[in-house]
């Protein structure tokens, strides 16, 4: 269906007042919480119509860079990069690409590598002290399996963190947001606690000696170790095209 002039003519104001927005956001240092100036506000600021500015503040929230709070002291309110909302859009592209989850788990492979090498670079050894002692030792999770999720998945979020390369960071982040929602959902991470906290002291270790090809080999190793786990866990044809989700 071809939408009207009219209508492409907002579509067009309201993806530039985005951009706009977006860009006021990062110049201006707002953080997540938060807030921008009301509706009206915004159309005077702009010089934009209101639905350019509701349709404007629609995409953003959609990307979860904005959250739109109802009633007395609400209003739009800065959310924040999150790689889960980037994962999400990701999904879709791969899923129109023809992208399977096979590819998925094989460029996870090759980039998951790449971050603990240069989180092992990092001159910011405070912060890698800080980020990295902690998947040291054992972790004490009570049998709580959410619990000790957060913690595994921790070391994967600690290392995006401390790589330099924003770009390398989200993307990589995203991946492995996907990979963590869509492929290993069935897994009982009790089951191979042993080979995860092994593997991923090893990986902490090497980031915190500063040895950037031992936690390259170290990642590498860890998710050789994991790939025929998780593909043996799939409820479906690895070949099946990424859902959109």
């Amino acid at each position: 269906m071809t939408l009207p002039v009219h209508q492409r003519e907002i579509w067009k104001t309201s993806e530039k007042v985005a951009f706009r927005l977006a860009h006021d956001i990062v110049s201006g240092g707002l953080v997540e919480g938060d807030h921008l100036p009301r509706e009206a506000e915004l159309v005077d600021h702009y010089a934009v119509s209101r639905e350019s500015i509701r349709e404007a503040l629609r995409l953003l929230e959609a990307q979860g860079m904005v959250s739109i709070r109802r009633g007395p002291g609400g209003g739009p309110i800065v959310g924040r990069a999150e790689s889960s909302n980037l994962a999400r859009t990701m999904t879709l592209y791969f899923h129109l690409s023809g992208s399977t989850y096979d590819e998925l788990l094989h460029a996870w492979f090759d980039l998951e590598p790449g971050v603990a090498g240069r989180a092992a670079a990092n001159p910011d050894r405070g912060a890698v002290e800080r980020l990295m002692t902690p998947h040291l030792d054992h972790f004490e999770d009570g049998g709580d399996r959410a619990c000790y999720m957060a913690h595994s998945n921790g070391l994967h979020f600690a290392l995006s963190a401390l790589d330099p390369n924003r770009v390398l960071r989200m993307l990589v982040a995203a991946v492995g947001d996907i990979i963590r929602t869509h492929v290993i959902l069935a897994i009982d991470p009790f089951e191979i606690r042993e080979l995860i906290d092994d593997d991923h002291r090893a990986i902490a270790q090497a980031v915190l000696d500063a040895d950037v090809d031992a936690a390259r080999a170290a990642m590498r190793l860890h998710i050789e170790r994991l790939d025929p786990i998780y593909r043996a866990h799939w409820d479906g044809s690895l070949f099946d095209l990424v859902a959109w989700k």
